[in-house]
């Protein structure tokens, strides 16, 4: 591969991680707005479901986001074409980016809790 198909690859695989991230986001953000709005009215069966659906599906879109950047990494890695001046662009970052979006799921669930405790409270 020559350097320009190595930085356009990597770029791929890139864009694909930031989609990704929005997308978590997005679903991250609509979770937190539902509990928000809803958490304390629901059943423990809609509760059940909808966590479960969260979990499933902010794991899924994260766990892309990561594997994405990951990919981007060892395309750089493999063929030698850094595209960040930094001296591990992707080891460390990716296990940041994995623990960042990990505590925004437990603490979304967390909020989720405090809501339905806060509504038992009163």
């Amino acid at each position: 591969m020559t350097p320009a198909e190595v930085i356009a690859s990597a770029g791929v695989y890139n864009e694909a991680g930031l989609t990704l991230l929005s997308i978590y986001l997005t679903v991250l953000s609509a979770y937190l707005v539902m509990a928000y709005v809803a958490g304390a009215d629901l059943r423990t069966s809609q509760l059940v479901i909808i966590n479960l659906l969260f979990l499933t599906f902010a794991g899924l879109v994260g766990y892309g986001a990561v594997a994405r950047f990951y990919e981007a990494t060892l395309v750089e890695q493999q063929y030698g074409a850094p595209i960040s001046s930094a001296p591990d662009p992707g080891g460390v970052m990716i296990w940041v980016l994995s623990v960042i979006l990990s505590l925004g799921v437990f603490g979304a669930l967390k909020f989720m809790s405090d809501i339905r405790k806060k509504e038992d409270a009163s």
